[in-house]
């Protein structure tokens, strides 16, 4: 009852939302096994309390919410059932974790709103995302916070600077700086305190900074698609417009001048970065109080704006004629075929101009069309029921274009669509329709009964800009893996679907019929289940960490006892038992090193890393005819990686120098033969 009351207080739930987003921030935006299981222990335990106490749902959830709610958790369940078909069990569990996040905070966010609570969210996720876009802004203020210089030595051309911290990915971060953008826009346009408008606008020229130093492409199309939702949906449009141009305007020099500033856009850590940090501060917080300080003169100007019909469609038909005219000169043509070119070679740089600016002005899709044809092959193969959760990267590391470090498929439908099949696809696209379709039959209600004012419907329309520019991320990069991005999609989703903007009276009913008792017993036990299986995966993570740690401090000992400790709690996950050997083989106990890598390649028989590592035990060991076999299967399943690109190379130089490495030929050979293209290998030497 402690906890019901407090969460009736309006300020509270912005306060836990806003907390929530700033903690998940912090730990590199939730994304890995170790956070997302975190997150699945700490949603499903809450959901399991509230409705063992009864104190959830704490509103009536419509019909609509409750098929959103069935799609979501069938979206779950067949990531779970594909373990029983995908290539790896430890992937496609650890995916099924993810899901249980994404679930997780969607029923939380559905069972804990209450009609009139909206504007409480909406406050939540505008500070969270704010106090994130303010820590990425300290980080080019001040190099000494944040670790963009470290990451970008580590990645080198790949990011060559761009603002990823604090969640360690640069789009995931221009989609945060995104969202926030419009939150305040929108706070800046409707909120009743002109304080709070003035300063609301005032931040967005340091927030379109951050946006810019992301060089997030897709950031700055997801700002052009929810700057024309909120212009096109919501009231006093002239206001709104007037704000966004004014803060925009004045965020273009502090653009222009941190352009220039290369120390700062390249991420760099020295006495030159501090300087020009203190630099870019100073100019961020100039134009951050020139937009304070005159938005109240546009505001009025644009209210006393009335151009004529006529003047209107001049002004638009010349504004197409311009955008027509840019994009025939940008030749689209050759744009395409950049876009869809194979990615090969670094990224060339120039070290008196940021990388943001070349980015943004390039075309190059950095292998993404690749990435989506292999995801359509790979539908083709199983159509119904896909090839199972986390078995994308398998197929195309054996069997795609070129060579990717991590492979994603940089785009959430194409992923559903290759790992869970049509099944997966329909559930996710039921999601977003039932989704969609409630909000606007919401909006465009005029029925008696209908107890929205106009207040609520523009808090809708905010939910729903979000919600959209989110979804647009999704479709062309990986930021759905992050739960910073996931969660507040999936706030603004039950927002839109749940309670909080239902018509009618939404307060539950504690009268017990005999649905609401098995349907609340049904998610009882699921909520066991996902708790249990999340705390086995939090096991695991936390103890593989603990032993890379304690291998580093050189405690072997230690690093063996946490290795065995992680394949205790997931014994069917081939990353467990690969870490269990790889510390034996460290230890020189090859013999159970060779033990443990045997299961590991039976549990992950795609995985060629785990391959690689049974082959270098084999060697180690004088299994010869063993080694090749594992060297070969390891070569087959990833042809094009830079490791085998490699080995080609060593093996063509030490033919030429007169010293020829038998072993790799044979294995080059092999390999050759088994795809049909040689007829013969000779054996290695021992």
């Amino acid at each position: 009852m402690a906890v019901a009351r407090l969460l009736e207080s309006k300020h509270a739930v912005t306060g836990l939302v806003a907390v929530a987003l700033l903690v998940t921030a912090l730990n590199y935006g939730g994304y890995g096994n170790q956070y997302t299981s975190e997150l699945g222990l700490v949603t499903w335990t809450v959901l399991l309390v509230g409705l063992g106490t009864t104190v959830l749902p704490r509103s009536k959830v419509n019909r609509a919410g409750i098929a959103a709610i069935v799609l979501i958790l069938l979206l779950m369940g067949l990531t779970a059932l594909s373990i029983t078909w995908a290539p790896d069990t430890g992937r496609a569990f650890s995916q099924t974790i993810l899901l249980l996040g994404v679930a997780g905070v969607f029923l939380l966010a559905i069972f804990t709103s209450r009609k009139g609570e909206g504007r409480a969210w909406l406050w939540g996720l505008t500070i969270g995302l704010g106090l994130i876009v303010l820590l990425a802004a300290l980080s080019r203020y001040l190099p000494l916070i944040g670790n963009d210089a470290e990451l970008s030595r580590n990645l080198g051309p790949i990011m060559s600077g761009r603002l990823a911290w604090p969640l360690g990915y640069w789009n995931a971060m221009g989609t945060v700086a995104v969202m926030f953008i419009l939150l305040v826009l929108w706070h800046g346009a409707h909120d009743p305190r002109e304080r709070v408008r003035r300063i609301a606008i005032g931040v967005i020229p340091a927030a379109f900074a951050v946006l810019y130093l992301t060089a997030s492409r897709g950031g700055l199309a997801a700002l052009s698609i929810g700057l024309i939702m909120l212009i096109a949906f919501g009231p006093d449009r002239r206001r709104l417009a007037s704000s966004a141009l004014l803060a925009l305007l004045a965020g273009l020099p502090v653009v222009l001048l941190v352009s220039n500033l290369g120390a700062v856009a390249h991420a760099d850590d020295g006495t030159t970065a501090t300087l020009q940090g203190f630099l870019f501060m100073g100019a961020s917080l100039l134009a951050c109080y020139l937009t304070w300080r005159y938005l109240p003169a546009a505001t009025q100007k644009a209210k006393q704006f009335h151009p004529e019909r006529r003047t209107v469609l001049i002004s638009v038909s010349v504004l197409a004629v311009l955008l027509f005219g840019l994009l025939i000169a940008s030749n689209p043509i050759d744009r395409v075929s950049e876009f869809t070119a194979i990615p090969f070679g670094g990224v060339d740089r120039s070290e008196d101009q940021a990388f943001a600016a070349e980015h943004l002005l390039s075309a190059n899709g950095n292998g993404r069309w690749q990435l989506w044809d292999a995801a359509l092959e790979a539908f083709g193969t199983q159509p119904l029921h896909g090839i199972g959760a986390g078995g994308f990267e398998f197929y195309f590391r054996e069997f795609g274009d070129y060579w990717m470090k991590t492979v994603d498929t940089h785009s959430l439908p194409f992923m559903i669509l290759s790992e869970l099949g049509l099944l997966g696809f329909l559930a996710f696209l039921g999601f977003i329709g039932v989704v969609i379709r409630q909000a606007v039959v919401r909006l465009r209600s005029s029925s008696p009964n209908n107890s929205l004012d106009q207040t609520q419907r523009n808090e809708m329309v905010a939910f729903l800009t979000v919600l959209a520019v989110g979804s647009f991320s999704l479709l062309f990069d990986w930021t759905g893996q992050f739960p910073v991005v996931f969660g507040t999609l999936m706030v603004c989703a039950a927002m839109l679907v749940g309670p909080a903007y239902s018509r009618g009276v939404t307060e539950e009913e504690k009268t017990w019929s005999p649905v609401r008792l098995t349907v609340t017993a049904g998610l009882i036990l699921l909520a066991g289940a996902a708790i249990f299986f999340a705390n086995r995966s939090y096991q695991a993570a936390s103890s593989l960490e603990a032993s890379r740690s304690a291998t580093s401090d050189g405690d072997g000992t230690l690093a063996v006892r946490k290795a065995e400790q992680a394949v205790s709690a997931l014994p069917w996950s081939g990353e467990t038992w690969a870490r269990l050997a790889s510390v034996h083989q460290d230890l020189g106990d090859d013999g159970d090193a060779l033990a443990a890598a045997t299961v590991a390649t039976e549990k992950s028989p795609k995985d060629e890393d785990v391959w690689l590592l049974r082959a270098n035990i084999e060697s180690g060991l004088g299994l010869n005819t063993s080694w090749a076999n594992s060297m070969v299967t390891a070569l087959l399943l990833n042809p094009n990686s830079a490791y085998w690109n490699d080995q080609r190379v060593h093996t063509m130089l030490s033919r030429a120098d007169g010293n020829p490495d038998y072993g790799l030929e044979y294995v080059f050979n092999l390999a050759a033969q088994k795809t049909g293209q040689a007829d013969q290998a000779e054996s290695p030497s021992d």
